[in-house]
């Protein structure tokens, strides 16, 4: 939570709505992040930086715990890293235009067959991301994207008709708590892909900044005084209507 200066005066810790709304003078914004959910350094920085804190004869034991935690970690994840090897094959291969490869006895996966296979290949992926500490992008922080512009900007077009949308829709409906997270997500791609990430971080920007300037001069005075005037020239708008005796025209139901 940040607090920003406001007419040269730092506001003072605490201050509640009430007092701000009751004081003319100060004014405070607040702006709250949360918090970050994983160390923003790499593992081998992470490792450098302890064993500089330990004695000569201490490091090596430490490389040497580093590297029975790091077995411990990859061994929680062999049956899913081999579950999800399983499962993308044949669509690895499909892609590849590469055969796949089984037993002569088996048959080719049928279409349910592979449907399943889809399911889990995607739980697996989203479980994964999950414990990784990303978080999917929900209607918020998308609406947030679009009106700063911090969505990509390149000259094209998702064309999401390409994708398959029952995968997705079959994934949420498949429990209460994943129809739940549905619906915090946007409509316009979330039964088509997931999009996770982690992290926030502040932009800056330095130079002139006219534009900027200018769109705030006339958010300030044009639009801010027309949104002051709308509601009584439409009350002057009505007046002038009933003494001519000319009735709004009433929508068709």
């Amino acid at each position: 939570m940040v607090d920003r200066q406001a007419g040269g005066r730092t506001m003072p810790p605490g201050l509640g709505v009430s007092d701000r709304q009751q004081s003319s003078r100060r004014h405070v914004d607040t702006f709250v992040c949360p918090p970050e959910k994983h160390i923003s350094v790499t593992s081998s920085e992470l490792k450098q930086a302890i064993k500089n804190r330990l004695e000569l004869e201490d490091r090596g034991t430490f490389e040497e715990l580093c590297k029975l935690m790091e077995g411990m970690a990859n061994f929680d994840f062999v049956d899913l890293k081999f579950r999800m090897t399983n499962n993308f094959l044949p669509f690895g291969c499909g892609a590849r235009n590469t055969i796949f490869l089984q037993r002569s006895s088996k048959n080719l996966p049928t279409t349910p067959v592979l449907d399943k296979k889809e399911e889990e290949f995607i739980e697996d992926v989203y479980e994964v991301l999950r414990s990784s500490h990303y978080t999917l992008l929900t209607n918020e922080e998308w609406d947030l994207a679009t009106s700063e512009n911090f969505n990509l900007n390149l000259p094209m077009e998702v064309n999401w008709e390409y994708m398959d949308k029952n995968l997705l829709v079959r994934f949420w409906q498949s429990t209460p708590g994943r129809e739940a997270i549905r619906k915090a997500l946007p409509d316009c791609m979330a039964d088509r892909i997931l999009v996770f990430h982690r992290g926030m971080g502040t932009e800056k920007l330095s130079g002139l900044l006219l534009d900027q300037k200018l769109d705030l001069l006339m958010e300030y005075t044009v639009f801010a005084l027309l949104e002051k005037l709308e509601q009584p020239l439409k009350e002057a708008l009505d007046k002038v209507r009933s003494l001519i005796g000319l009735q709004k025209q009433q929508p068709q139901q």
